[in-house]
């Protein structure tokens, strides 16, 4: 089920992407479109990486012991989500417009003059995105998955303004994504009310279970922000390449992530919450699971590979070769998105052993593994970057997701013989 509802969400992200390519092809405005957006949407994907792996193990045990105290902690979270996403979009604005102003983007003038003009509009995407999250996470503690349908609203709504709006520059994509943003927030609190009463928000931390919630989300914080600065690496690097080069990034990177939607966040999702009762059962059961659909899972990679490699240009061409976006870059994309398929083996397989160790509230391990994986992405991006270009990137997060594989796979067994 949650394979379906990826499926549709990431179709119509792809449509939008189709709609983007036909109005802007590899151009400027999308280098500083995407380069603000990925940056935005940093904290609200770390927010959403702590809530998953914190609140639902913890609201799976409370479930188990009948324990009422959740709905006040849920109150409280969502107050804490309102009032952390204010501060984050002013402190996020102030940041990224001092960093436009000064010499060290790497950006070619007239990405740095739209950089400049969009970013306070689209900073209000922090706080909507907060709130959003909170509901998809409640729907998601209680097996409910219609929130990942949901995540295709944003897509549909920028499509739409992409092709129908009459303005002119980047306004249609801020406009589009902070309309998407806000109609994505009401839909979610909406099909959160009809599986459990939407608690009002309380701004204060009172509930006796924040103690439990932060001794793990702190360290998963820590984790996230590590794991997420990666996408970040490749957007800094890819920016001091020359014009276009964060636009190629976009989309091969929109293509992709309809692949990996397909395996990862469906099994990820879906196995969450079942790793966590797996794990609140005890005994080995969880490791032998999770170790055999990583084994599954990688197979399944490599088979997505080896078709995907010679349909590379065709897939690329039948997207996005209309209106702006012409032949030659056609053959621009196709050939990073080639060099990107490297590494959907390794992502299959480390996803789900990674979300195995975190739902048995092994956060430090977890932590550690997102600092090591930082620190691979930056020394493989300066070692391959000057001599492969944006394929170099590819490489580069190839590494990252084996290594990660590694790993987690070791914290696995190692845990089991404990």
């Amino acid at each position: 089920m949650v394979a379906v509802f990826a499926l549709a969400a990431k179709l119509i992200a792809a449509a939008k992407e189709i709609a983007i390519a036909w109005r802007y092809g590899v151009s400027e405005i999308v280098d500083a479109y995407l380069f603000v957006f990925n940056f935005l949407l940093l904290p609200v994907t770390v927010w959403f990486g702590v809530l998953t792996v914190v609140y639902i193990p913890l609201a799976a045990k409370l479930r188990s012991q009948r324990s009422s105290g959740l709905h006040e902690l849920r109150s409280e979270l969502l107050g804490a989500a309102i009032v952390t996403g204010i501060g984050l979009a002013l402190v996020a604005a102030g940041a990224l417009l001092a960093f436009f102003a000064s010499s060290w983007s790497g950006f070619p003038e007239e990405a740095r003059r739209v950089s400049l003009e969009i970013t306070p509009w689209m900073a209000v995407l922090i706080p909507l995105g907060l709130a959003t999250h909170w509901g998809s996470v409640q729907m998601m503690s209680e097996s409910r998955h219609g929130n990942t349908f949901y995540e295709g609203i944003p897509a549909l709504v920028l499509l739409v303004t992409v092709v129908a709006a009459p303005m002119s520059g980047a306004w249609p994509l801020v406009w589009g994504s902070v309309a998407g943003a806000a109609l994505h927030l009401l839909v979610t609190l909406a099909a959160t009310e009809r599986g459990a009463r939407i608690e009002r928000p309380r701004f204060s931390m009172r509930s006796p279970l924040w103690k439990p919630f932060w001794a793990g989300a702190a360290l998963v914080l820590l984790g996230q922000l590590l794991q997420n600065l990666t996408g970040i690496v490749d957007q800094l690097f890819a920016a001091r390449l020359g014009e276009g080069s964060v636009s190629i990034l976009g989309y091969v990177s929109r293509v992709l992530s309809l692949i990996l939607s397909l395996g990862a966040m469906a099994v990820a999702r879906a196995a969450l919450p079942i790793f966590s009762r797996m794990q609140a059962e005890g005994g080995n059961r969880l490791r032998r699971v999770a170790c055999r659909w990583a084994v599954i899972l990688f197979a399944g990679g490599a088979a997505v590979l080896l078709v995907s490699w010679p349909a590379s240009e065709w897939a690329i061409r039948l997207l996005f070769e209309r209106g702006a976006f012409d032949s030659a870059d056609t053959a621009m994309v196709a050939e990073i998105f080639r060099y990107s398929l490297v590494q959907v083996p390794f992502y299959f397989a480390s996803i789900v052993l990674v979300y195995a160790v975190l739902s048995r509230g092994d956060y430090a391990a977890v932590t550690g593994l997102g600092a090591v994986n930082l620190v691979a992405k930056v020394g493989a991006s300066l070692l391959l970057v000057p001599a492969f270009g944006l394929a170099g990137l590819m490489f580069s997060t190839a590494l990252v997701y084996a290594l990660s594989c590694a790993l987690a796979w070791h914290l696995l067994a190692r845990r089991g013989k404990r």
